[in-house]
This record gives C-alpha cells, structure tokens and sequence, in this order.
C-alpha cells in the first residue's frame, strides 16, 4: 500500500547480510574449517583488491550516485542489518550511513568488531565526479565511491566495504507472492522479469521493483512514479516476510 517511509534508521540485529566469511568449526573438522577460513578472507581480500583498482580506474558514469543510496534500516544491533562491512568480513569493523539534513543527504559512522560506535561525519557534500566526501578543503575523514547499492570503496583509508550481495537478495524475491497478514484481498508478486502486481480488493496495479538496500526492496508504481518501499525480514536464505512503513506485514504465498 502505499505510504511514506518515516522513521529514524538505528542499528539492527535480523539477520543476514548475504555476503559473509565461512566460520570456523571445532573438533576434528577443525583443520577443514581453518582452511575454508582462510580461502574464504582470500577471496574477499582479492575482491577487495580488485574493486579497489576498478574503483580509481573508473569514471563518474560507472559510480551509482550516492544521492540515490538508500541507507537501510539499523535497529538495535551492527551484525546482521546494513552495515557496511570491511572486505565483506562481518567479524570485521565496518561503516553504517544515515539519512542526515545536509547537503549530501547523508550522515557516516564507523563501527568496530565489538559494534561500538566510533568516528563519524555529518559534514558531507556529493561531488560533481559522484564521490562522497567531507565537505571543505582539509583532509576528508572520507572519499567513497559507490560501484553499485551493496558496495563500496574510500579512497581515503583504501577500504572496500560490503554490505549484500545484489543477485542473491535479488534471487530470493523473483517470483515470489506475499499476502497481507490481516487482511486476504491485498496480495503482491514480485516476476522475475523486474515487474510486479499488487492486488488489492480485486483491482490490479503495476509497476517495477529492485533490490534498494540489504534490508529493502524498492517498488515503482507505473501510475505515478510513487516510490514504496518494504523491508525484508531474511532468514535461511529466504524472505518469508516484508514489513510496510505502516508497519503492516506481508507473509509468503509462494
């Protein structure tokens, strides 16, 4: 239905961030366990390196303007919401972004492993080149560019930063049919073809829908353009509920 998104984003503890490392196990399986471990920082070491060159290598064209970055939700804890994490490492530190009244229209906040807040940023402007930065002319607490809604790299600390995956997200709402919890004539099917059908009281409305945050799925109404967004409630792998901004839930059909 559609409403407003209201509300203060604080930080969150669901659930799952889809990009994470493999944990280590214990007894016998511990050797096998350290090994997938340590392949596991490998390949996240080897992305990180490998957005970092494609991120000073690119043009303004191929960043995502931090303008349209939807920050999430963040409720009560770091671990699982969406928090930025370092080279995708969720027992790592990392960075989290709020909706601020300023110029770029976003605020910045660092996090270590242990969820404590540290060093943040308020002062941030958007650059002609699509870089988010702190705003004057001394040194920027931050410089981050945006390769797509999930990633991220600062070219002031060299930091890549990870908050989703955006095809697997992706993959767990194509197809899918959510039914509103109190009431049965409003119905939602999110096609795999990026369109989708809400049903309410027998009538039919159309539009488009992407994957806007770890935590968000972004619907466009053909009609008006009117932005709704949901948030998914994630677990194993699937997302068996969606939340409104009237807070109003949405089980899974099918």
């Amino acid at each position: 239905m559609k409403r407003i998104m209201t509300g203060v984003f604080a930080i969150v503890c669901a659930g799952v961030l889809c990009v994470g490392l493999a944990g280590c196990g214990g007894g016998s399986k511990s050797a096998s366990s350290a090994s997938a471990s340590a392949s596991a920082s490998a390949s996240a070491s080897a992305a990180a390196s490998s957005s970092a060159a494609s991120s000073s290598a690119a043009s303004a064209d191929e960043y995502v303007d931090p303008a349209t970055i939807n920050p999430g939700w963040l409720d009560s804890d770091v671990r699982t919401s969406d928090v930025w994490f370092l080279n995708g490492d969720k027992s790592a530190g990392g960075i989290f972004f709020t909706n601020a009244a300023n110029e770029a229209g976003l605020s910045y906040t660092k996090v270590d492993a242990n969820d404590q807040d540290g060093d943040s940023e308020f002062n941030l402007v958007i650059t002609e080149d699509k870089h988010l930065r702190t705003a004057g002319n001394t040194a920027p607490k931050i410089d981050i560019v945006f390769d797509d809604v999930m990633t991220c790299y600062d070219y002031v600390n060299g930091n890549f930063y990870i908050r989703g995956d955006l095809k697997e997200l992706t993959s767990m709402m194509a197809g899918k049919t959510y039914k509103a919890e109190e009431r049965d004539d409003v119905e939602m099917t999110f096609n795999e073809d990026g369109t989708y059908v809400e049903t309410v009281k027998g009538k039919s409305e159309t539009g488009t829908w992407k994957i806007a945050a770890a935590t968000v799925v972004e619907m466009t109404y053909d009609s008006d353009g009117y932005v709704e967004e949901y948030r998914m409630t994630i677990d194993n792998g699937t997302v068996p509920r969606l939340m409104d901004s009237g807070w109003k839930y949405y089980s899974l059909v099918k």
